[in-house]
């Protein structure tokens, strides 16, 4: 059964965050090339009424703007079509193999667009010789199960060398048995005396079988350029910004100030907790590092994350720092060993104004428009989201309504079966809207799902008044059942909603360009 991708949203910040379902890919975000068996495609999409910047005047026609990607003799693009107006790209088709791809940094060095996979790698086997390879299920598989498998070619080092991985076709069908890995020492030993689930897979399969692709900068003369992934069939799309001035690649984040402007995609983080003196006035950023650590660090992030967005305020660094590391511990300041942590210098907060002003742009003629990030004298386009202008300009995205028709539904609220409210006690009827207080008015429309339906599947709906918990009790079943919950504060809004018919929401049909 094809799933339509819907957001795991969580409690607080992150439920937030997924308004706008930060890393989908159904608004034709940006690829990446991740190892695990995901997708590596992330996107610029916020929350809601919760982007800022130099957004431009009504539509800018496609010619205008150029384009942010175009289809080759093999690889061509998947969109999502709207009822009325222009496609957004989602992901690759591989016309020849008849799969959808994705890039990943193959054993060969180079990166190819290979079909999507496991989660998990092959790293077990099915008989007691360690010959027969397998692919063992996770929680997150379900079927029907992707048609190959990926292992790891090599790893990261400290040399700069990267991780490659191989793929394999499966071999075989859905088996239970005991399994076995190959130990340095001891050789093929048993990995687990209980029975799983697994898959027999085959040989790996020749890397140069699937479309390479180089990235490359765009030419301009404009601070912030785009980064093409070209490939060899002619085919292309945008996978990052880069920032000319600063010479780092960069991604749209809201800074202090409250504009969206383009930032460092590198750096550490700016834990609040450790220091480079016995005093505690020398703040470290850094922490838990894996693989190979930097020798030095060009930025400190400091993440102020709030209900409704992410704020960053950027920090000079500098080399690692090797000396003893202090924490504050009640009214004093001692140090700790925290061994496998790798901290470097938080020098002085780098001014919003030095980072380039990102331009919010939408492109289109008709109902469904595409709104882009770009920047002053760059022809790069980096999607945002999609907005509904017969529905006031809401965002939306692709979703399943109740009949399994997929269309453009609004995304306003918080969807989380952790933080359902009701007005009524036991927990029936129309749900009650949650969304961040700080969002201010936005178009009064939202999504949320239906536990009536077998895969994902969402209901539209209307806002209606505000509701106060101080004067209208609200309930929540915890999993216990239901009973009273104050709600979670100030901070959020609680509306009545009213469920719309879905047939007013523009439909959406997944192609192949």
């Amino acid at each position: 059964m094809r799933r339509v991708h819907a957001c795991l949203l969580l409690p607080l910040f992150a439920l937030a965050s997924a308004l706008g379902c930060a890393g989908d890919d159904s608004s034709g975000g940006t690829e990446g090339t991740g190892t695990s068996g995901t997708s590596g495609t992330s996107g610029a999409t916020g929350t809601s009424g919760a982007t800022s910047g130099s957004e431009s005047e009504g539509s800018t026609g496609a010619e205008e703007m150029g384009a942010d990607y175009g289809g080759g003799e093999r690889l061509r693009p998947l969109v999502w079509q709207p009822e009325d107006g222009p496609p957004s790209r989602f992901g690759w088709h591989d016309s020849e193999l008849d799969h959808r791809c994705e890039f990943r940094l193959l054993s060969d060095g180079l990166l190819r667009c290979v079909p999507f996979t496991f989660e998990t790698p092959v790293r077990f086997f099915g008989d007691a010789s360690c010959v027969q390879a397998v692919q063992t299920l996770s929680t997150l598989d379900e079927a029907p199960y992707p048609e190959h498998s990926w292992s790891s070619a090599s790893s990261a080092d400290c040399g700069g060398g990267l991780a490659t991985i191989d793929m394999h076709p499966l071999s075989g069908t859905l088996q239970t048995g005991v399994i076995f890995e190959l130990d340095e020492v001891e050789g093929c030993v048993m990995a687990n005396p209980e029975p799983v689930e697994y898959i027999p897979v085959g040989p790996a399969i020749e890397p140069s079988t699937y479309v390479a692709a180089t990235d490359v900068l765009d030419a301009g003369s404009g601070r912030i350029l785009g980064e093409r992934r070209e490939a060899e069939d002619g085919s292309w799309s945008y996978v990052d910004g880069y920032d000319q001035e600063l010479a780092v690649e960069s991604r749209v984040y809201i800074t202090e100030d409250g504009v969206s402007r383009w930032l460092p995609r590198g750096g550490v983080n700016y834990n609040r907790s450790t220091y480079a003196d016995p005093a505690c006035t020398a703040p470290l950023g850094g922490g838990p590092i894996g693989g190979c650590p930097d020798p030095s660090e060009d930025y400190v992030n400091d993440r102020n994350n709030n209900s409704c967005r992410e704020i960053r305020t950027v920090y000079a660094s500098g080399p690692e720092h090797l000396g003893p590391v202090y924490k504050e511990v009640g009214n004093s300041c001692e140090e700790v060993i925290q061994e496998d942590f790798h901290f470097y210098p938080v020098g002085a907060a780098i001014p919003d104004g030095d980072f380039a002003e990102a331009t919010l742009l939408s492109y289109g003629a008709g109902r469904i428009l595409r709104r882009y990030w770009s920047s002053e004298g760059s022809p790069l386009i980096e999607s945002e989201s999609l907005v509904d202008g017969q529905h006031e300009g809401v965002t939306c995205r692709p979703l399943a309504d109740l009949d399994g028709v997929i269309r453009c539904l609004p995304t306003n609220l918080i969807a989380s079966s952790s933080f359902t409210y009701y007005t009524d006690p036991e927990c029936a009827g129309a749900p009650v809207g949650l969304l961040p207080a700080c969002l201010g008015e936005v178009p009064p429309y939202g999504s949320l799902p239906l536990a009536s339906c077998d895969d994902d599947c969402w209901q539209p709906y209307g806002f209606g008044a505000e509701i106060d918990p101080e004067t209208t009790p609200l309930y929540r079943d915890s999993g216990m059942g239901c009973g009273p919950d104050g709600g979670l504060g100030d901070d959020y809004r609680y509306i009545e909603l009213t469920p719309l018919d879905p047939v007013d929401w523009a439909t959406m049909e997944e192609q192949i360009q």
